[in-house]
């Protein structure tokens, strides 16, 4: 009696695979076989009895053979984790081991495989492994554009780095560059973990804060880009930053690759609610029961889509693996319901409409329209929404033999002074002093570090008249506070 593997189908031992490229196993045997199939999450250690996905006999065909084709089965063990805006997340559900055993039921003869499953249904490469390895987890285009309010959420499978480091990377138009550090791995558990997964928030309202420069002062692009411990980049995905036009809406959804991608939709939003009523006859009178259902559906107009948006739109229609709203700082799930695209539609939408309703029927009136032509132009609250930096100027005074303003409280992480005339100038940071410099000598602005809602204050020890002038980008739309 024997059970053995029918000309090498099946999965490769420790391989990665997207849920839906697993190979079918098939086995050749001449008496039952009995399978079981056990996961385990990438932090976990041991194979634990009670993480038993499926167990079943089978018996050969007439030909002799067992196929075994697991592929849906993976799915509700994968998920990707949508992490709250501002921070970053380790997506510890990206992917699982998965382990088939089979045994011969007369022979006890028995062997298996153990293997990792990704949250992903299909990679540009054959190789899923290689291609996640060395890429962003987004089907976004090469340039994505982004507005001040779009939430862009960027992921990464690492699998053979660690060490690794995403940096901004800002573009002055004064010419050059500048390189800030976004997020560093940690790799204390890489061994426990064999390969990780991070998503970070990457939204331009986020990344603003951590520049150097004053927003005016930056070209309209910028790159993520993410480096090894030798310092080589790895990976890189451009930005384009774009006015608002006041009309846009924003939908994320979990990708093809199992990262989160951000459609931008401009066209009509509106309401169209289905009411529906079980009703009860009591005598000569009709009333509803108390079991009525009020169904709130919502439809999205793309607007134009550039054409490499289409695909993408397509895949949103198609994956499904997760779709949210967000408007309005909030984030709510939705079902898409219809849309008007068909098979083929692919790489011919120059728009499209769809449908959908809130998971959350409690919450599908959250959403509260603003109609800027109520108070300004759109094009008004476009500039207002795009320019946040905000200017305050103080004055020196006498106290003593020293020259000092008064102390103010400002809400940003940086604040970049100009000031003028002679002299070393002292800045005082909730009353410790933290640095200083010399108008006559230093190039200005000087930029000072703080943490939103610090006392800010200058001191001098010569005659000065002239007035400090301060900018900053605030972490929220405070003005600030004397």
């Amino acid at each position: 009696m024997s059970v053995s593997v029918y000309q090498q189908n099946q999965p490769t031992a420790n391989a990665i695979y997207a849920k839906n490229t697993v190979p079918v196993l098939i086995l050749e045997a001449n008496e039952g076989v009995y399978v079981r199939i056990i996961f385990k999450i990438p932090a976990d250690q041991d194979w634990e009895p009670s993480n038993l996905v499926f167990e079943g006999s089978y018996t050969p065909d007439f030909d002799g053979l067992i196929t075994l084709d697991f592929n849906e089965l993976y799915e509700p063990y994968l998920k990707t984790k949508f992490p709250f805006t501002g921070t970053e997340i380790l997506q510890d559900r990206y992917w699982c081991w998965f382990n088939i055993v089979w045994t011969g039921i007369s022979s006890e003869t028995s062997d298996n495989v153990a293997f990792k499953v990704a949250n992903a249904t299909v990679a540009p490469s054959a190789v899923f492994a290689t291609w996640v390895g060395s890429n962003f987890l987004t089907n976004q285009p090469v340039e994505k554009r982004t507005t001040l309010d779009s939430p862009e959420l960027l992921s990464w499978f690492d699998g053979a780095y660690g060490d690794l480091v995403l940096k901004v990377r800002w573009y002055p138009k004064a010419g050059g560059n500048d390189d800030v550090t976004l997020f560093t791995e940690d790799d204390d558990d890489y061994s426990d973990y064999g390969a990780l997964c991070y998503t970070v928030d990457v939204s331009y309202d986020r990344l603003i804060q951590l520049a150097n420069y004053l927003p005016g002062s930056l070209r309209d692009y910028y790159d993520l880009i993410l480096i090894d411990g030798k310092g080589n980049e790895l990976m890189t995905q451009r930005y384009v930053f774009g006015k608002r036009s006041g009309k846009e809406k924003y939908y994320l959804f979990v990708n093809a690759l199992g990262g989160i991608d951000t459609l931008v939709c401009q066209g009509e939003h509106t309401l169209q609610p289905e009411l529906t009523l079980n009703i009860g006859k009591f005598g000569r009178q009709f009333v509803p029961i108390d079991d009525a259902e009020n169904t709130k559906q919502w439809t999205q107009q793309t607007g134009q889509m550039p054409y490499r948006w289409r695909d993408w739109f397509y895949e949103l229609m198609t994956v499904r693996q997760g779709v949210w709203k967000y408007a309005n700082g909030d984030l709510q799930g939705i079902v898409l319901k219809t849309s008007d695209i068909a098979m083929g539609d692919s790489g011919q939408l120059a728009s499209a409409t769809f449908s959908y309703i809130a998971t959350d029927g409690t919450r599908s009136n959250g959403y509260q329209e603003r109609d800027p032509v109520l108070h300004q132009s759109i094009v008004e609250q476009a500039e207002e929404m795009e320019d946040k930096t905000k200017v305050t100027s103080i004055s020196f005074e006498q106290n003593g033999q020293n020259y000092e303003t008064e102390a103010i409280e400002i809400p940003a992480n940086k604040v970049y002074v100009t000031a003028s005339g002679n002299g070393e100038i002292y800045c005082i940071v909730n009353g410790t002093l933290v640095s200083s410099f010399d108008p006559s000598t230093d190039r200005m602005p000087v930029i000072i570090e703080i943490d939103p809602g610090d006392e800010i204050q200058f001191l001098s020890q010569v005659d000065v008249t002239d007035r400090l002038t301060i900018n900053y980008y605030p972490v929220n739309d405070t003005t600030v506070t004397k």
